[in-house]
């Protein structure tokens, strides 16, 4: 995820694995459009998996909790954002 997210909110929640002991990240290009409408994808991010855990993160926030076939499975998707112009840029929202 985003490495600032530790020092400004309390995330335990996001932490907690799914029952399938899979993160519970939900990938946005899976949900109907009816959940896609809820987040607001942040294009001006420098980085493609920044955009993604961006609105992974929105979605959780907004209480979308995922089937275990509409999670991110990559990986490299869950590792943290290491561009600091990203961080920062999550950090203002």
């Amino acid at each position: 995820m985003f490495l600032f997210l530790q020092y400004i909110s309390p995330t335990w929640y996001y932490r907690l694995a799914h029952q399938s002991k899979a993160a519970v990240l939900i990938d946005y290009n899976l949900l109907s459009a009816e959940l896609q409408e809820l987040v607001e994808v942040d294009t001006a991010y420098t980085s493609e998996q920044a955009i993604r855990l961006d609105a992974a993160y929105q979605g959780l926030i907004k209480g979308i909790i995922p089937n275990e076939d509409k999670c991110i499975t990559d990986r490299a998707e869950k590792e943290p954002v290491e561009i600091v112009l990203d961080n920062y840029r999550f950090l203002r929202k």
